[in-house]
């Protein structure tokens, strides 16, 4: 329940979007299960801070983010959504493309299914990079972006218990203004619902 955190905040879109808690099994930890709903477009993501909706800016420190997710089903041509970690510039919107945002993302047709890395400018274009790390159901992985204070370039590191560091880029950064971290899946076509599991998320600044 969103009332339950201070800093923690909860968005979603469509029908049946939801969020609840799943328990652990003998090899996946205790998450937050983010639900997208029966619409074609239901969105369902955490976001940090709740009542500020940011909790700094790019250039004004060196900025992080990180989460520990896993996908039970994966995104497929019947059921597509895209799963995405970002710095981003609208941290509560349930829009999935944001100007001003750094991040992490994946769907069945974008980048053949593997984890992509991207930023995206104030007028809205993108530089990308493949992360080589091909995502799997079921399995946990360590997300996290880095964005330095000067804005020149974005680190992404992917863990899955063989890789890590997962690419750089130096193009299309966001502008100066203020934003903050979210996690969340964003459904595209399909009206069964699907689950992201969200064990761990965090961001913070080095000022």
């Amino acid at each position: 329940n969103q009332s339950d955190h201070p800093s923690l905040g909860l968005a979603t879109a469509g029908t049946g979007a939801s969020n609840q808690n799943d328990v652990p099994t003998t090899a996946l930890p205790a998450a937050w299960g983010l639900v997208a709903g029966t619409t074609s477009t239901g969105v369902s993501q955490l976001h940090l801070i709740k009542n500020a909706l940011a909790t700094t800016a790019f250039g004004a420190a060196h900025l992080c983010a990180w989460a520990y997710i896993y996908i039970p089903t994966l995104s497929t041509s019947a059921q597509r959504f895209m799963t995405q970690l970002s710095i981003t510039a609208s941290a509560n919107g349930t829009t999935l493309a944001v100007n001003n945002s750094v991040g992490i993302r994946h769907n069945d047709n974008t980048n053949s299914g593997k984890w992509q890395v991207y930023t995206r400018d104030n007028a809205g274009s993108e530089s990308t990079a493949d992360s080589g790390i091909t995502v799997v159901a079921g399995t946990l992985y360590a997300l996290r972006i880095w964005v330095n204070k000067a804005r020149t370039e974005a680190r992404y590191f992917i863990t899955d218990g063989t890789n890590s560091y997962s690419g750089r880029l130096t193009g299309t950064m966001p502008n100066g203004v203020t934003c903050g971290a979210r996690i969340g899946m964003f459904k595209s076509v399909g009206t069964t619902s699907r689950t992201l599991n969200v064990a761990d998320f965090g961001h913070f600044a080095i000022y």
